[in-house]
C-alpha cells in the first residue's frame, strides 16, 4: 500500500496519463490504487468518474468528489448530466481529457473492500459503515496483456499449481501419503505437531493456577519466617514455590513433562493434606526454632496468627484440587501429539493481503518455499498491483524452476511499477532468470 505522498502523486499523474492515452483499464486500476491509498484525493476520484463502467459508481466517485468540495463545479455538472438521463456521462477534469472507451462487458466485476480500524470504541461503536470501504470495478485483464512488454503474460497454466495435487512444503515437488521423503530434495516429510495449533483456554487457566499456587507458597514461606520463625517450613515452602514455578513456566511452553510433573506434584500435595488431616504427626521437634518473633509483629498480630496460616493454606487446598483437575481432565488434548505430512498449504486464520506476506516471509526462512509461494500468490491476488507481494512470488517461482510463471510475474511487476529504479530492478530481474532458463534448460513441469 502507499504510504507516502510522493507515491500517491506518482501513481495519479500514472493513472490521469493513462487516461489521456485511453488506456481506461489500466487508468482505473491506477486510479482505485489513489483513492484506497487516501481517501480525501479530490482529483483522483473526479479523473476516476471518467473511466468506470457504469452511472451507479460515476455517481459514487463525484458525490465522494462534493463532499470532499462542494464547489467542484465539474462534478457538479456530471451529477446533472447523470440526473437528466443523458447515459453513459465522463467527467471531464480538463479539457483535453479523451472520452474514455466503451466498457467491456465479457469483463469479471471485482469488490475491493477494505476494513480500516477504528479510531476510539465510540467511533466502532456509533459509525460501523465508516470501518469498512467498498468499490465495485472490472478486471484490468488487457493491462496485463501489454504488447509492449517483450514477455507474453500468460493467464492460465497446467501444472502443479493449478491441478490440486498434494506438493512437498519445500520444493514443490508432487507427494503422497505412502512417501516419508521427499524424492526431490530428500526431507523428510512427516513430522510430530500438536494435535491443536494454539494453547487452549484451559491450558491457560493451568498456567494460572500453577504459578498461583507459586505465588501462595511464597507467602507462606515469608509466613513461616516472619511471624512463626520456623526454619523447617520456610525451606519447604521455598522448595515448593519454585517448583511449583518451574511446572508452570513448563506448562507456558507446552512441555509434557511439565504436564506429568503437574499432576505428581499436585496429587502428592493433595495426599500428603489429607493424610496429615486424618493422622496429624507433629514434627515441631524438628524445626529449628529462630529468634523470637518481633515484639510490635506479635502485639499487632496477636491471635490473628493461627487464622492467616489457615486461610493461606485453605487457599492452596482450593488450587492445588483445580489444578489437579485441570490436569488430569482438561489439558490432556494440548499435549497430544499426531503424525503430520509437510505438505504446501495455506495457513488458516489469515484475511488481509500483508497478513499472506508476512506469513509467506516467515516459511521462506524456514525454507519451505513451496508452501511461501502458496501464501504470496494469495497476496497478489487481493493485491494484484503491489510490486512487493508480486516480487517475492516471482523470485520464489524461479527458485523452484519455475521460470515461465516467474518471468509472468515479474513482468507484471515492471508493468505496474512507477517508480524508475523499481522498474530497473524488475527487468534485472527479468534478465537474469532468461539466462537461467536457457542455460538450465528447464521450463515449468
Amino acid at each position: 500500500m502507499m504510504t507516502t505522498a510522493a507515491e500517491i502523486d506518482s501513481l495519479f499523474r500514472a493513472g490521469v496519463a493513462a487516461v489521456k492515452t485511453g488506456n481506461k483499464e489500466g487508468a482505473r486500476a491506477l486510479l482505485l490504487q489513489v483513492v484506497e491509498a487516501d481517501e480525501q484525493h479530490e482529483l483522483a476520484w473526479l479523473w476516476l468518474s471518467a473511466v468506470v463502467d457504469d452511472d451507479a459508481d460515476r455517481r459514487v466517485c463525484l458525490e465522494n468528489v462534493l463532499t470532499i468540495n462542494p464547489d467542484n463545479v465539474a462534478a457538479q455538472k456530471g451529477l446533472e448530466k447523470l440526473g437528466s438521463g443523458e447515459g453513459e456521462t465522463a467527467v471531464s477534469p480538463t479539457p483535453d481529457s479523451p472520452e474514455p472507451a466503451a466498457a467491456d462487458p465479457a469483463d469479471d466485476e471485482i469488490v475491493v473492500r477494505r476494513e480500516y480500524a477504528p479510531h476510539s470504541l465510540a467511533s466502532a461503536v456509533l459509525y460501523p459503515e465508516q470501518q469498512v470501504k467498498e468499490w465495485r470495478y472490472h478486471d484490468p485483464t488487457t493491462v496485463k496483456q501489454a504488447p509492449a512488454l517483450p514477455i507474453a503474460a500468460k493467464s492460465e497454466y497446467d501444472d502443479i499449481w493449478t491441478r490440486g495435487e498434494e506438493i512437498c512444503a519445500y520444493c514443490a515437488q508432487p507427494v503422497d501419503e505412502t512417501m516419508e521423503t521427499c524424492p526431490k530434495c530428500q526431507r523428510n516429510l512427516w513430522t510430530k505437531t500438536y494435535r491443536y495449533a494454539k494453547p487452549s483456554v484451559n491450558l491457560h487457566i493451568m498456567w494460572v493456577l500453577l504459578t498461583g499456587i507459586g505465588q501462595l507458597f511464597l507467602i507462606q514461606g515469608l509466613f513461616h519466617l516472619v511471624v512463626q520463625r520456623t526454619l523447617l517450613d520456610t525451606v519447604i515452602a521455598g522448595i515448593l514455590m519454585l517448583l511449583f514455578f518451574g511446572l508452570a513456566v513448563g506448562i507456558y511452553f507446552r512441555q509434557a513433562w511439565a504436564h506429568f510433573g503437574a499432576i505428581a506434584a499436585t496429587g502428592l500435595l493433595l495426599l500428603t493434606v489429607l493424610i496429615d488431616a486424618l493422622f496429624p504427626i507433629d514434627l515441631s521437634g524438628l524445626d529449628a526454632p529462630l529468634n523470637n518473633i518481633d515484639p510490635a509483629i506479635a502485639e499487632f498480630l496477636g491471635s490473628m496468627v493461627n487464622s492467616i496460616g489457615d486461610f493461606i493454606r485453605t487457599f492452596q487446598f482450593v488450587a492445588v484440587i483445580l489444578a489437579l483437575y485441570y490436569a488430569i481432565f482438561r489439558v490432556a488434548p494440548d499435549f497430544q501429539k499426531m503424525d503430520v505430512q509437510e505438505t504446501a498449504e495455506l495457513k488458516k486464520g489469515l484475511q488481509f493481503a500483508s497478513d499472506y506476506h508476512t506469513a509467506a516471509k516467515d516459511f521462506a526462512r524456514k525454507g519451505m518455499m513451496a508452501t511461501a509461494v502458496l501464501h504470496w500468490q494469495r497476496a497478489v491476488g487481493k493485491e494484484p498491483y503491489h510490486a512487493t507481494y508480486l516480487r517475492a512470488l516471482g523470485v520464489t517461482y524461479a527458485q523452484l524452476g519455475f521460470f515461465a510463471r516467474s518471468l509472468d510475474v515479474l513482468q507484471s511487476g515492471l508493468q505496474f511499477s512507477t517508480q524508475p529504479e523499481k522498474q530497473a530492478d524488475f527487468a534485472k530481474l527479468i534478465a537474469q532468470i532468461q539466462r537461467r532458463q536457457v542455460v538450465e534448460g528447464k521450463q515449468d513441469e
